[in-house]
């Protein structure tokens, strides 16, 4: 049962209840500014109680929540790229809502963050950030933490992106690269053979950085390839996906 009580200029409620060690807490809520308003929140509070929601995460920050939630979701199932931005994303959290708890952001205060956030960024980049934020949030939601998602129809607009020049190389300098591989190849300098798999075979540098002596197939001038080569973590070969995937007719590389 709430009680609800004068606290200055303002009323609140509190509610006690047993956290999941069985030990007694207190819930309080205030700022509201007449008693009945008080006791109208407290009693949507204890109907959402007796629905499952969970006090003792009420006071959880959204720093504190969003790095638990990438430890538990993210770490064990991406790589080193990945991590980075997961990592990058938290230091925009600390920076732009330190200490603040989820229940405390509303959608205007998360709109202004965006304001500032896409000020500097582009329309991708801030796209990206918000679309891991939301995802982190709608958890929230389902740990009934929070009760709406405060990232929903936010507006994303971005900085000006920069226009870049597109590169690429022509045929005719595409045929020197694969001659000069192909007079320079040697065991002892094993990139020549990379440029030349890649040019023959399609591949992409961390496809080709991931195979190994059983992925090739010189019969039939094939190569199979399972695992990716993760060129900013060295220490790890992580699967592509469950199905091989081959390239046909390769031309051989003698």
């Amino acid at each position: 049962m709430a009680t609800i009580e004068k606290h200055g200029k303002t009323y609140r409620y509190r509610i006690n209840f047993r956290d999941d060690n069985g030990q007694y807490q207190r819930y309080n809520q205030s700022g509201f500014s007449t008693k009945t308003e008080a006791k109208h929140a407290a009693e949507e509070m204890e109907n959402k109680m007796r629905h499952g929601s969970n006090l003792d995460q009420k006071d959880v920050t959204i720093n504190d929540y969003y790095k638990t939630w990438v430890e538990v979701y993210k770490k064990p199932n991406v790589g080193y790229s990945s991590m980075n931005r997961f990592n990058n994303i938290a230091k925009v959290i600390d920076n732009y809502f330190p200490n603040t708890k989820l229940t405390d952001i509303t959608k205007m205060s998360y709109q202004s963050f965006m304001n500032k956030y896409q000020a500097t960024r582009s329309t991708v980049t801030c796209k990206k950030t918000n679309s891991i934020i939301r995802s982190c949030v709608q958890d929230a939601i389902d740990d009934q933490i929070i009760y709406s998602d405060f990232t929903r129809k936010v507006t994303i607009k971005g900085a000006p992106s920069r226009k870049r020049a597109v590169k690429f190389l022509t045929v005719d300098n595409f045929k020197k690269l694969i001659d000069y591989a192909d007079k320079n190849k040697s065991f002892s300098t094993i990139t020549y053979y990379m440029v030349l798999t890649g040019a023959y075979s399609g591949l992409r540098f961390e496809e080709i950085g991931g195979l190994t002596w059983n992925n090739i197939d010189f019969a039939k001038n094939e190569i199979h390839f399972k695992n990716i080569y993760d060129y900013q973590d060295t220490k790890k070969n992580r699967s592509k996906n469950k199905n091989s995937k081959f390239c046909q007719n390769c031309s051989p590389i003698a």
